[in-house]
């Protein structure tokens, strides 16, 4: 929320910023008019602060209204619009005084600081052109493209490209990448329009001189091009970042483990149904089950500690399973792993003992990260079937799997500490791709409603975790939307103010006899100019930004 709120805030300050300019240069007269009265800049200056600070104050306080509006409402579409992200019916908001007011002294100061840089912006020379009504216009010389300009887009493209190689796709990373493109991306902008705008030709087509024309107020079309690229850049990234758990569910390193079918049962099943005689117990078809695997694991109860679970687990469940089933069929994908030991030894690790007799164990990084608060090293003490303490070391961490919520450890070492908990109540079920799944599923659950079975699609479950995440991204493209309202308002309110500043400009082309198609092409060559900037530079820094991230995910391959 942070990260994302930060490119709001700016193309936010952009925009009040720009408009408030545009207020100044309105009463550009009625300020050269006391400055020749013998006010002194300084004076008119406060002045106008002053104004600029009042309407502030004013939108400081509709807009943390409007924000806790907007909290109520999203807490109101996660109990039911987004139910599936929290499982929750019901929310109470809880405002902080604290929070509520830090809130609004921030966005006033930042409100305040804008206005005043807009003020002393403003050229106080020109008394009598300001007086007779005419304008200046920025006429930007080559030579303000120099080292400067060139150095610093050098540098965020560096900076950048470091923060992508070194963030291993942190939050920090990303938010830092995107910042330093989108500035890359301005400098060059600037370098463009600056060359465009003196480049020794002849342009013949209307279009193509209003494109030159984009650099006639060079400050104000570049304010105008990073607003555009800030809601750009929330919105592409934003989108980015949506789960799709059925894409490639069939491969090993997917979330499923490539496994077809999970299943869950209320009682133990103490026979083994990947066997003959497992089967022939439970009068299992043996022509549905063929080309079938079942991969059984043991449950110790505990608490829910996937994103399920809005509360923290104190006692996750546990798993126990053959390590060498999984590390056969090299399922799930390790994120990461103990230090000097290969992603693909994750599962055989699970079978040695730590030297202080902590249990090797592996969670998914969800659960780790989240719910546990725990990394690879780091120990999560239980109890066992006796009440004594026992010690998991996590040893790895797979990515987002079907088997989130749960540390899983070795069978061997979990019948050692609960002896008990004699049978298997999960099931990883290998089955072809095919359309017999719908039917095996049926006809497991039909032959073991004793035990209470219950089979899903594994690609189900999985959509049920990613759910959550996707919940919580829409309310994030909702803020991605804001932004993209302000980069259109601002695009809509720039070009407005360059048609009323060149009425007579436009009014002297059509006496000379050009034909208002002509004229429109003129016009809308500068300033579609300026939205194919807007969208370049907010799509290419998102792009580059979460690049990284696609790179660094495991590939959906057998």
């Amino acid at each position: 929320f942070f990260g994302f709120s930060f490119f709001l805030i700016a193309a936010a300050l952009l925009l009040m910023g720009l408009l408030f300019v545009f207020h100044l240069e309105q009463r550009a007269g009625e300020r050269a008019l006391m400055l020749a009265l013998g006010f002194t800049p300084r004076q008119v200056n406060r002045w106008l602060w002053a104004e600029g600070c009042l309407v502030a104050a004013i939108g400081t306080g509709l807009g943390v209204a409007a924000g806790v509006l907007y909290t109520k409402l999203a807490l109101r579409g996660l109990a039911t619009l987004w139910q599936a992200t929290t499982h929750v019916q019901y929310f109470d908001y809880h405002a902080n005084a604290s929070t509520l007011f830090g809130g609004t002294a921030a966005a006033l100061l930042a409100s305040v600081l804008a206005t005043g840089w807009a003020c002393r912006r403003q050229d106080p020379s020109a008394v009598s052109v300001r007086l007779a009504g005419s304008q200046t216009i920025e006429a930007p010389p080559p030579k303000r493209v120099g080292w400067f300009n060139r150095g610093g887009l050098v540098a965020c493209l560096v900076g950048a490209m470091i923060l992508a190689l070194t963030g291993e796709g942190s939050a920090e990373a990303f938010f830092g990448a995107g910042s330093l493109l989108l500035i890359a991306g301005l400098l060059g902008c600037r370098w463009g329009l600056i060359a465009l705008a003196h480049a020794n030709w002849a342009p013949r087509e209307p279009a193509t001189v209003g494109a030159r024309g984009a650099a006639r107020r060079l400050g104000r079309s570049l304010t105008t091009i990073a607003v555009l690229a800030s809601g750009i850049f929330l919105v592409t990234a934003v989108g980015a970042f949506r789960q799709d758990p059925t894409k490639k569910a069939e491969a090993r390193s997917a979330g499923t483990g490539g496994f077809a079918l999970f299943a869950r049962s209320t009682l133990p099943i103490y026979e083994d149904l990947d066997s003959t005689a497992g089967r022939t117990a439970w009068n299992l078809d043996p022509d549905l089950l063929r080309q079938t695997a079942i991969v059984p694991l043991r449950v110790q109860p505990g608490d829910d500690a996937s994103c399920l679970n809005l509360n923290r687990a104190q006692q996750p469940q546990l798993l126990g399973v053959d390590p060498s089933e999984l590390d056969r069929r090299h399922a799930f994908t390790f994120v990461q792993t103990r230090a000097g030991l290969a992603p693909a030894d994750g599962w055989k690790d699970l079978e040695r003992l730590e030297p202080d007799g902590a249990i090797p164990a592996v969670g998914d990084e969800a659960t780790l990260t989240w719910a546990l608060g725990k990394a690879v090293g780091d120990t999560v003490t239980l109890a066992d079937e006796r009440g004594q303490p026992l010690h998991l070391r996590i040893v790895g961490v797979i990515g987002n799997s079907i088997l989130q919520g749960n540390l899983i450890i070795a069978e061997r070492h979990f019948l050692a500490r609960f002896p008990g908990a004699a049978g298997s109540r999960m099931l990883l079920i290998d089955a072809p791709n095919d359309r017999r799944r719908d039917t095996l599923a049926a006809h497991l659950m039909s032959r073991l409603q004793d035990r209470g079975l219950e089979v899903v699609p594994a690609a189900q479950r999985l959509a049920e975790f990613a759910a959550v995440e996707n919940g919580y991204i829409t309310i994030f493209q909702t803020l991605g939307g804001l932004g993209l309202l302000l980069g259109t308002a601002g695009f809509g309110i720039v070009t407005l103010r360059n048609l009323l500043e060149r009425r007579n400009e436009l009014a002297v082309l059509l006496a000379l006899g050009f034909a208002p198609p002509a004229v429109h092409r003129l016009i809308a060559g500068e300033h579609l100019l300026l939205l194919g900037l807007g969208l370049a530079v907010g799509g290419i820094a998102a792009t580059m930004a979460i690049l990284p991230v696609w790179l660094s995910a495991p590939s959906a391959t057998d």
